[in-house]
């Protein structure tokens, strides 16, 4: 299910206009914001799936997410090369054009609730995860 996701955002990211590097502009800042966040929403569907299989096990835990980790990792390189750029200079281009960044999304509401709804399921699913892998986490268990 959550590979399917995932090739599905994948399909979708072809769709959206690329950049060249050094030509990262503001809406492709948005594109990829979006991207990112959907990519993140499936990277913490599979955590938790990893801590549900755990079933306590600290081991499979740290396992599963160490791959998960390095698997998600060349997805989000995908996501930048495709816009021209990197996680360094997407921060970058985020702090630098910030009075843009907060003028455009007053004038485009939706894109506003669309980013923060986004950021909202992301947040929930990583206190989903904590709440399932702490136990695991803080060290008694296997």
């Amino acid at each position: 299910m959550l590979k399917r996701l995932f090739i599905g955002l994948l399909v979708s990211l072809c769709f959206l206009t690329a950049a060249e590097p050094g030509d990262f502009t503001l809406d492709n800042y948005f594109q990829l914001t979006k991207v990112r966040l959907q990519a993140a929403a499936i990277e913490w569907q599979a955590r938790i799936a990893a801590a549900q299989q755990a079933k306590g096990d600290r081991k499979m835990l740290l396992t599963r997410s160490n791959a998960i980790s390095k698997e998600y990792a060349g997805y989000h390189r995908q996501f930048h090369a495709k816009f021209g750029t990197n996680p360094i200079t997407y921060m970058r281009f985020g702090t630098e054009h910030a009075k843009e960044i907060d003028s455009y999304l007053e004038e485009n509401p939706q894109v506003k609730q669309e980013i923060d709804s986004l950021r909202q399921t992301v947040e929930g699913l990583m206190q989903t995860f904590d709440s399932i892998s702490a136990p695991m986490l803080a060290g008694g268990q296997k």
